[in-house]
């Protein structure tokens, strides 16, 4: 089974990209499954040292397309397309193509789900959705290490506090300073901790971290998807669109939490608006009132977290569906 990744957003794709090739051989571990991509660099860090061995990765750039053999299974990763020069030659010898769209509560995924599109060539080519509803194959699901916070710490050289409120920041931008006026205000002894003054950390140690935090500030949908399986209060900034397309995605999935676990605060639907510019930044006492939310939202977070594990995970859900 080969999985195609094109690195655009590098750890969003590459991440993505990763998750689904140790779901499915942990699903399925006779299963020789491949990563063919366009850019190594940044699977030499995200991969575990006790992964390193699961799953051969190559990079189309040392392959030749008048060579090279593909499975008789492919998925494109995250909606992405086989380049070019590869195409003519996989749709021949694969006898499916998958292609995999990215993650939204939106209406559209559960339509588009196991649909065919038609290629003209021996190979068929079928739609999957990941998502939050039994009509979709779920989500590729979150692979935290077992840990406490001071064993995480020790076993990656970090120096946290594992005595404070831990807010874990991962995003395309935040107003950092707002926020930490906010802790001041309300004496919360609060450690954020900003992923890109990190050092490099494998997938599973970031999955871990996420796992470990009181709230998670992240981007894009993996972190998202890893951050509301672990059962965190999580806001989202979704991937920003000039057409603001990512509004709808963002109202869907607020749509979705009121519905599956019941209607969440308001401070926190609001604070998800404010994220991702349907409203306006957030004030010092906007952020306060979120805070002193922090338990409750903790509750829903839990509450999330057994909705999605009642749908089973894509890799699972993807493997019972193949012969």
């Amino acid at each position: 089974m080969d999985i195609i990744v094109r690195v655009i957003d590098h750890l969003g794709d590459a991440g993505v990209g990763w998750r689904l090739a140790i779901a499915l051989k942990r699903s399925r571990p006779h299963e020789n499954i491949r990563i063919i991509t366009d850019s190594l660099d940044i699977f030499s860090w995200i991969v575990s040292p006790e992964e390193n061995d699961l799953v051969d990765i190559l990079c189309f750039d040392d392959l030749s397309p008048d060579t090279f053999v593909f499975s008789s299974v492919i998925l494109e990763s995250l909606g992405c397309r086989i380049p070019d020069p590869f195409r003519d030659i996989a749709y021949i010898q694969a006898k499916t193509i998958l292609h995999i769209e990215a993650l939204s509560a939106e209406p559209w995924v559960e339509n588009v789900h196991g649909k065919e599109s038609l290629l003209g060539t021996p190979a068929r080519r079928f739609i999957l959705s990941t998502g939050f509803t039994p009509r979709t194959l779920g989500l590729l699901p979150a692979i935290p290490l077992s840990m406490d916070r001071a064993t995480f710490i020790q076993s990656f050289d970090l120096h946290f506090n594992p005595n404070l409120i831990w807010i874990v920041v991962y995003t395309y931008d935040l107003d950092l300073v707002t926020w930490k006026d906010a802790a001041k205000k309300m004496d919360m002894d609060i450690e954020f901790i900003v992923l890109k003054d990190m050092p490099r950390i494998p997938q599973r140690a970031f999955d871990t971290l996420l796992s470990l935090s009181d709230l998670n500030i992240v981007r894009g949908e993996d972190s998202f998807a890893t951050s509301l399986q672990c059962g965190i209060p999580t806001l989202w900034q979704a991937y920003r669109q000039d057409d603001q397309v990512h509004h709808q995605k963002v109202e869907a999935f607020l749509s979705w939490a009121n519905q599956a676990t019941g209607e969440w605060p308001k401070i926190w639907l609001d604070m998800m608006r404010r994220m991702n510019d349907i409203l306006p930044p957030p004030s010092i006492n906007e952020i306060v009132s979120l805070l002193k939310q922090l338990p409750l939202l903790k509750q829903k977070a839990m509450q999330i977290q057994q909705a999605l594990r009642s749908l089973g995970n894509f890799a699972e859900n993807f493997m019972k569906s193949l012969p």
